[in-house]
């Protein structure tokens, strides 16, 4: 995704406009520092011992297995299958995001229509914030209730939140492309309808196109995390064997995630490239990749609908209904009593204690990873090669799931919310790691040239014109990857023993489903309050 809003403040504004600007940015300053600190305080650092001594012994065997992984035809057959699954649920969620997201997003777009109407999409807006505040698991646990053991549950858990987040970005993109084409459309007498289909959409269907892309590339790594909470695939073999204490088997099992993260990250990355765009509609190679990527989509389509075995009956059908009654019946209305309410407000805070340090420890790693996983023509076979491992390194801390790196580190910390924050940490370094190296290589050359051509060495160089073009398309990324954590706080609290994850664990096998309603939706609240400071900060750092 491209980040916007950085541009400065020109020379010409006035102070008028300049102190409140720089006013404004010292205030989400300032407040991000108190609840960086509040948060610390929250997680125990510096009041309370964190480390466990005793299980250093436990990590060290894990990581030792790396070196020598369960190659056995057994362990290889299932980590196969498992492959299989994974990708198509992935594949089969994508679709799913994109069917629902792709229209959703067209209405909840508002600058396209001729008349100025926007209570329809903000109603739609309005709907989709439950969706985008759920996790995946949350969906898959809801789901389990009405379907079953069924392989829908899987991938309707992805299609739902993905889809509202697609909603998101496509209305963002379609409002951000209304401009001339638009009011030329509008100028000649078209309507709302015509505005859209010939003034915006030429201009965002190769953006929206890619999204969809990196939207697969997130869809594995939540099929893997489905797969840790019992939906099959990789993620399931990851689980069993991490509880028999088989680390090579384990091992085998992540280096397959590795090699499919991989490989989903360089497509989501070639179709994010301008030049794959131009490259698309060229004559020779790139007319037929544009011919045969039809039916190569429709083709994986009827493969993963195969593999799976879907039989979309089952969506309709009596028992489905019934236990969706019984559903609504036993979750609502939810246990707002005061003794819980209270609970969820501690809970709550502590969820967002985790959010805060696992995104600011990952901001911490993923900044000097992303200058050197960073690529440059002028980058000699030394650098190439340290560039490679950091990017490989990057590669391997988001492709394996959070719960996965939960079950790790809380060998070596105390239960509690820290690890749950050092485990997402990790893994939102990867992600964040990734997003950063980018930005460094899309940096404008030519603003860093100018610098180096006065002959400034290369600390000044980076001093004086790569920091300062980067940081603030840093903290953009930085931002975005703290809401997204938030969310992502509910898996690895289940596991690690911390915030509204544990909450919500301990009341579902305890059926108390009233509790967790209120639960869920205490996490879908605190969803939006994160989101709005978020959007707050980036608008004063812009």
């Amino acid at each position: 995704m491209t980040a916007v809003g950085f541009d400065l403040i020109g020379s010409e504004a006035s102070l008028a406009t300049v102190a409140p600007a720089r006013r404004g940015r010292g205030a989400a300053l300032l407040g991000l520092v108190v609840l960086i600190g509040w948060s610390a305080w929250q997680l125990g650092i510096g009041r309370r011992a964190l480390v466990n001594g005793a299980g250093w012994s436990q990590a060290g065997k894990f990581f030792a297995a790396a070196l020598h992984p369960d190659l056995a035809g057994s362990t290889v057959r299932a980590g196969w299958n498992g492959a299989r699954v994974t990708v198509a649920y992935a594949l089969l969620g994508t679709v799913g995001s994109a069917l629902f997201g792709v229209p959703l997003g067209i209405v909840a777009a508002t600058r396209w229509r001729s008349a100025r109407r926007f209570v329809v999409p903000r109603l739609v807006r309005g709907a989709l914030i439950p969706a985008r505040g759920s996790h995946e698991i949350v969906w898959a646990l809801l789901l389990l209730n009405v379907l079953g053991l069924n392989p829908l549950v899987a991938i309707l858990a992805i299609s739902l939140p993905f889809a509202a987040v697609t909603a998101k970005v496509v209305g963002q993109l379609l409002d951000e492309a209304v401009g001339p084409p638009a009011a030329a459309v509008r100028a000649t007498g078209g309507r709302s309808g015509a505005v859209l289909v010939y003034g915006v959409l030429p201009l965002v269907w190769r953006d929206i196109a890619s999204y969809l892309g990196y939207r697969f590339e997130c869809a594995l790594r939540a099929a893997a995390v489905l797969g840790v909470a019992g939906a099959g695939g990789l993620g399931q073999e990851l689980r069993l064997s991490f509880l028999s204490l088989k680390y090579e088997q384990m091992w085998t099992f992540l280096f397959v995630l590795i090699a499919l993260g991989g490989v989903a990250d360089a497509i989501s990355a070639r179709l994010r490239r301008p030049t794959s765009v131009a490259a698309w509609h060229r004559p020779g190679a790139g007319r037929f990749a544009r011919r045969l990527a039809g039916p190569i989509a429709v083709g994986g389509v009827g493969w993963a609908w195969w593999e799976l075995g879907i039989a979309p009956s089952t969506l309709w059908s009596a028992r489905t209904r019934s236990l969706g009654a019984e559903l609504l019946e036993r979750w609502f209305p939810p246990d707002v009593g005061r003794e819980h309410l209270r609970l969820l407000f501690r809970l709550a805070g502590q969820t967002l204690a985790i959010s805060v340090i696992s995104a600011l420890i990952a901001f911490a790693v993923a900044v000097p990873a992303a200058f050197l996983a960073a690529r440059h023509p002028s980058h000699r076979l030394g650098r190439r090669a340290a560039g490679w491992v950091a990017r490989l390194v990057l590669l391997a801390m988001r492709a394996i799931p959070p719960s996965v790196w939960a079950f790790l580190v809380v060998l070596v910390l105390f239960p509690g919310p820290m690890p749950a924050a050092v485990a997402l940490a990790i893994y939102n370094a990867g992600v964040l790691g990734r997003l950063l190296g980018e930005t460094v290589e899309n940096l404008p050359a030519g603003d860093i040239d100018a610098v180096r051509r006065t002959g400034a060495s290369a600390l000044a160089v980076f001093a004086y014109a790569t920091w300062p073009l980067a940081i603030r398309r840093f903290a953009v990324y930085g931002l975005y990857r703290w809401e997204v954590a938030l969310r992502e706080t509910i898996v690895v609290g289940i596991v690690a023993a911390g915030g509204l994850g544990q909450h919500l664990g301990s009341r579902l096998a305890a059926f108390d489903y009233p509790q967790v309603t209120a639960a869920v939706a205490a996490m879908i609240v605190l969803t939006v309050v994160v989101d709005a400071a978020s959007a707050r900060i980036r608008s004063a750092l812009a």
